[in-house]
């Protein structure tokens, strides 16, 4: 049997239909494929574990370096890369704490499960080290620094997220309260550190898109286009999933493309923050349902570019 590089449960895992990818089915993590050598970096595979505990559940991760396969995939898979993991870290220490305990939760599955045998003051004892491996997942560490799980098992306790911890070996589990911070924190799906942008994909618009992408990035923002979103088709609901993950949405209505309209109608109605943008000789022409909204008329990207530094960041007060 082999290991789950994410959680270190025994699993199977074999060779797969995608070059260079290998496909296993944890009964943590569920069913993923992951190209040789992705789980190298403790970060990303701590990000990877995140993913899985808050993604879309009919979603098959596909945890890739490249962008595209060459084989194609199936509608409920979705390529996975770095950059899309590394969103997911926590941010600060208010995210951290919540994410440790939605990991705990994606891990146990059920109010009363446990995970047993925990010692931390032996983490050089072969019998440990699997357990020592999974917290340091579970409390996103990604360095040989223990510390931080035992900090955070003491504020959790305080907190009463989990059961009061015994000295020596011990368990860990949830308490009730913990359950209860579990499913707020999931009625409430996490906004990500993403910005979602819509805009034309025209060659024409290329320079446009790199402006907004630099833009988001610059200032600190996971900048992902809809079009560039790694799912097979049919892709409305993963189209969905990502708006309602990301902190605000930014809008090129130039060329009038029904689907910035479609999706950013979506995004109003989660009421996400939506900056619109429209390249000068397009503008008069915005359907009249969308006028109403303050938009950055734009000649030129170096334009754009400064608007939307400007703009989004008086917007969420950065």
């Amino acid at each position: 049997m082999d290991f789950c590089p994410m959680c270190h449960n025994e699993v199977a895992i074999e060779d797969s239909s995608y070059s260079g990818h290998k496909r296993t089915n944890c009964p943590v993590c569920g069913e993923y494929y992951f190209a040789q050598h992705f789980f190298d970096n403790a970060k990303i595979t701590v990000c990877a574990y995140i993913y899985n505990a808050i993604k879309n559940n009919d979603i098959i991760p596909i945890f890739t370096d490249q962008v595209k396969l060459s084989e194609p995939i199936d509608s409920n898979m979705a390529l996975v890369t770095p950059d899309i993991l590394l969103g997911y870290f926590p941010k600060n220490l208010s995210e951290l704490i919540d994410q440790t305990v939605l990991n705990i939760a994606f891990y146990i599955k059920t109010i009363g499960a446990k995970i047993n045998y925990i010692y931390l003051t032996n983490i050089s004892d072969r019998q440990y080290a699997r357990k020592s491996a999974l917290l340091k997942t579970l409390f996103c560490v990604y360095d040989n620094n223990l510390d931080q799980v035992s900090i955070l098992l003491k504020h959790l306790e305080k907190l009463g997220y989990i059961e009061p911890l015994a000295r020596g070996v011990f368990s860990l589990t949830l308490s009730f309260q913990g359950w209860m911070r579990v499913e707020k924190l999931q009625n409430n799906t996490r906004a990500l550190n993403q910005a979602y942008l819509i805009a034309s994909s025209k060659d024409s618009m290329k320079e446009c898109r790199n402006k907004m992408k630099k833009a988001m990035t610059d200032l600190g923002f996971l900048a992902k286009f809809s079009d560039e979103t790694f799912y097979a088709k049919p892709v409305t609901r993963e189209i969905f999933y990502e708006l309602r993950r990301s902190k605000i949405v930014i809008a090129d209505l130039t060329y009038y493309k029904p689907h910035v309209y479609y999706e950013t109608g979506y995004a109003e109605a989660l009421k996400k923050p939506v900056i619109y943008t429209c390249k000068n000789g397009y503008y008069v022409k915005r359907q009249f349902d969308i006028i109403h909204n303050n938009t950055i008329k734009w000649e030129t990207t170096n334009q754009l570019y400064k608007a939307l530094i400007n703009r989004v960041s008086a917007t969420l007060s950065l």
